[in-house]
């Protein structure tokens, strides 16, 4: 955790957690956040109720938060099953929060050429509320900054731009974040979710016939990269093992069957089959 020497045009150099004080400062300076529809730029507080300071307006003394920025990268694309991509992350904007504000459901637009995502990250500034909750086929993650949010951390979420989000109103004080575009820096295939709802249909058909015709047998489907223990579970899985092991499990359910994700360990050698040999010709 680093605090980022953060300067905003027209309030000065913030100090952390940020108090009302300094939040009521970067209120002055700041203005009206939009929605984007379609082609269309609106302004309307019954659809999103927040003020946000553009990036122009922010600085950053020295590189270490540009390397703690870095670190963040690092940490969310196995998360994000991006591994073999090279992404950065491009700052936005500033959004500010207070009480009652909020965004209704939305979807986030490409604001720039590889813009797949966004990143948030929610600075040090005590309040309760103001959950962002990112949905996509029905799946829902939410991400409470409010919990750490007195104690002098900084807490950060990313997600693709094809999920709904919105942000629940907030009940208390200010939530301030940094904003930054999530973006793919390398040609060739673009980054996007992977949608498996036409696969889950197709599988839970495939299980249902099965069973209609009593050719009832279990099935074991292997993965294309390898685990631990440790990290082996559905949020952890590699680029395209998760979607799959997602279409599989949905697919289960969706048919009545049992499916259990485990880890599958192959022996081949010499000195084994030997000894079952001798073991068999003693019996």
């Amino acid at each position: 955790m680093l605090f980022p020497g953060l300067e905003v045009k027209g309030v000065g150099e913030i100090a952390y957690p940020i108090n009302e004080t300094q939040a009521k400062a970067l209120i002055q300076v700041a203005q009206k956040a939009p929605f984007i529809k379609g082609s269309e730029t609106f302004v309307d507080s019954a659809v999103r109720s927040t003020i946000k300071i553009n990036a122009r307006q922010l600085a950053f003394h020295g590189n270490r938060w540009s390397a703690f920025l870095n670190k963040i990268i690092s940490n969310i694309k196995p998360d994000l099953g991006l591994e073999n991509y090279s992404i950065s992350a491009h700052l936005y904007k500033m959004l500010i929060y207070e009480k009652v504000d909020f965004f209704l459901p939305h979807k986030d637009s490409e604001k720039e050429k590889g813009m797949f995502g966004t990143l948030v990250i929610s600075l040090p500034c005590k309040h309760t509320g103001g959950k962002l909750v990112v949905s996509f086929e029905g799946v829902h993650e939410v991400a409470d900054f409010a919990k750490d949010s007195g104690d002098y951390k900084i807490s950060y979420a990313a997600f693709y731009a094809e999920g709904d989000h919105k942000i629940k109103p907030l009940t208390s004080g200010y939530t301030i974040c940094l904003l930054y575009n999530l973006v793919q820096q390398k040609s060739g295939k673009n980054i996007q979710l992977t949608s498996v709802d036409n696969y889950v249909t197709q599988l839970a058909e495939i299980f249902t016939n099965e069973q209609l015709s009593g050719n009832i047998k279990p099935h074991i489907v292997l993965l294309g990269h390898q685990y631990t223990p440790e990290n082996f579970y559905v949020e952890g899985l590699k680029l395209n093992d998760r979607p799959k092991a997602e279409a599989l499990l949905r697919a289960a359910q969706k048919a009545g069957c049992y499916a259990k994700m485990c880890l599958v360990t192959s022996y081949l050698g010499w000195e084994f089959i030997i000894i079952i040999y001798l073991f068999r010709l003693v019996k």
